[in-house]
């Protein structure tokens, strides 16, 4: 298996247990009734577990699915007999497995080298049965210990998983348990992590899965089962050097994706061909433009599989791949393409109707916000207000403090479509802007998301540059503070396309103060930059900048 990269590198902000809850949801939701396996590794104790477990059930049975109980004892460890004992399991409902860490052995902390546990012992033996008692999802509940203890000791199990999930509510908490599966240079191994050097979930992922792949080298469905979910904790990781991670993701979902082609399973194909198109659309190398046109051809075989009517759910998710692949597209018509990526919006928020779909809505929302703001045919202003009407209903579902990030990306995004509203009092829509921006830095910091920061500060630059109201010279100089401090770790090397345009906005500041030589300098390397990263439509964009620079750089040379 391939190097991989410690865990060094500050930690990104935790997961939310209500955000980790609505995937938990949304992912039994997506079963239809089939057995699927979510292990769940959680510190949450007492009220608070109590809350989760209500909430959750609360969440399900909005969607017609009930929530059941079984929890596993000293006395009674052995999961399949104590599924056997009860009344018979239904499609409509799920089932949350409790008190592993209860059951023998693993109560008092396994450590490396001890003898297997006698309930995961169990679960890897009998796991062929729990499968064909159950026709219904199953959520193994574990504290910290209990999951690595899991990992360790009942890898077979993992053939059914269907995701991993974390509910953290203090990054710490994982430090006080037994020994954990990091990620290293060296082969994987096992290591005691100091207090600050807790695990993310997709470093535990990817370890998880580096271990399932060197256990299953042959060609089978559990590999390539194994193949998806490396690819897609690789595309999640932002550690390390990230374009190597994105070429292995793609050589995993690529592997899979053939050996899947050759199978009988047309549903598990069809999900292999949905993640390597996730994995082409966000591919950092080659040629931009093949790599997402490869990725719409992914989609839209899968969807000769997920059809509305039989899979909605997989359905409207793949319409909103497909939509973003389409609103991506480097070349081409832009905006047939971006009415193309509306259709498929549109056609998500089918499915995603009603209040049941809030979270799922959302995102689909923000992306038929960006899809209007960026068109530039049709009735400018009709598309920016549309814009601003799915951002605010998107910003309806999401709060900050439960989803800050999608909260944050949506308000950046609204304050953008005020910030280029060419109708209505424009300074009042500037200073709504700037609104806007200054809450979405409530959640955006240099350390933690350097390049949504640096994006922030390039946007209220740009509305401080605009505004005609008040002491015009001072607000100019509030845009130049801005882009300065964005500079300051934007390097053209580590950053280029954020470096390029806040080159390009100074640059057009330096040209309304008569630096007309500076100005020309700042666009013409924007504009380069721009086209060495393959972004040719923003390359265009500057054009016009740049040729009424041209022109009045002429005439200064023509005076001088």
């Amino acid at each position: 298996m391939p190097s991989s990269t410690s865990a060094e590198a500050e930690l990104p902000l935790a997961e939310t247990p209500e955000k980790t809850r609505w995937r938990l949801v949304r992912a039994i939701k997506n079963t239809r009734g089939m057995f699927a396996l979510f292990p769940v590794e959680s510190n949450l104790y007492h009220e608070r577990r109590t809350v989760f477990f209500t909430e959750l059930e609360d969440d399900l049975q909005r969607d017609g699915i009930t929530l059941r109980r079984v929890t596993l004892q000293r006395e009674a460890w052995n999961l399949l007999a104590v599924l056997q004992e009860l009344p018979p399991f239904q499609p409509n409902e799920a089932v949350l497995v409790l008190g592993l860490e209860d059951t023998p052995e693993i109560a008092f902390g396994t450590r490396p080298g001890a003898e297997r546990p006698p309930a995961l012992n169990a679960l890897n033996v009998l796991r062929e049965a729990i499968e064909r008692h159950l026709s219904c999802p199953l959520i193994l509940w574990c504290p910290p210990f209990a999951y690595d203890a899991l990992l360790r000791h009942a890898p077979d199990f993992f053939d059914h998983y269907s995701a991993l999930f974390a509910v953290m509510e203090d990054a710490t908490e994982k430090a006080a348990s037994p020994p954990v599966l990091i990620l290293d240079q060296s082969p994987l191994r096992t290591e005691e992590l100091p207090p600050t050097k807790r695990l993310s979930s997709v470093e535990s992922d990817l370890a998880f899965y580096q271990q399932r792949l060197k256990k299953l080298p042959e060609p089978s469905i559990e590999r390539a089962r194994a193949l998806i979910g490396y690819s897609i904790a690789l595309g999640e990781y932002s550690g390390g050097d990230v374009a190597e991670h994105r070429r292995l993701a793609l050589e995993a979902a690529d592997e899979a994706e053939q050996f899947l082609r050759y199978s009988n399973d047309r549903i598990e194909h069809a999900r292999a061909l949905g993640n390597l198109g996730i994995v082409y659309a966000d591919c950092p190398s080659g040629d931009r433009d093949s790599n997402i046109r490869r990725a719409i051809e992914c989609y839209e075989s899968a969807l000769t599989v997920y059809t509305e009517d039989h899979f909605p759910m997989q359905w409207a998710g793949m319409q909103n791949n497909l939509g973003n692949a389409y609103a991506n597209l480097p070349t081409g018509d832009r905006d047939s393409n971006l009415r193309r990526a509306i259709e498929c919006y549109d056609a998500t928020l089918r499915v995603y109707a009603g209040d049941r779909f809030l979270i799922e809505s959302a995102g689909t929302r923000n992306n038929l916000g960006l899809a209007y703001s960026n068109l530039s045919s049709g009735d400018r202003d009709g598309n920016l207000r549309r814009a601003i009407e799915c951002y605010e209903k998107a910003l309806y579902a999401y709060s900050e403090d439960r989803f800050p990030m999608e909260w944050a990306m949506a308000q950046n995004n609204l304050g953008n479509a005020y910030s280029n509203l060419p109708t209505g009092d424009l300074d009042s829509n500037l200073r709504r802007a700037i609104e806007c921006y200054e809450a979405t830095l409530r959640v955006y910091s240099a350390s933690h998301f350097p390049i949504q920061w640096l994006g922030v500060l390039n946007n209220l630059g740009s509305a401080y540059s605009k505004l005609s109201s008040g002491d015009r010279s001072a607000n100019l100089c509030r845009a130049i503070s801005y882009y300065e401090s964005a500079l300051h770790i934007c390097s053209v090397d580590h950053f280029p396309i954020e470096w390029a345009m806040t080159q390009f906005n100074i640059a057009l500041i330096w040209f309304e103060q008569g630096e007309i030589s500076k100005a020309f300098w700042g666009v013409t390397e924007a504009q380069r930059v721009f086209r060495e990263c393959g972004h040719q439509h923003f390359a265009s964009l500057v054009q016009p900048a740049l040729e009424q620079i041209k022109i009045a750089l002429q005439e200064k040379n023509e005076g001088s």
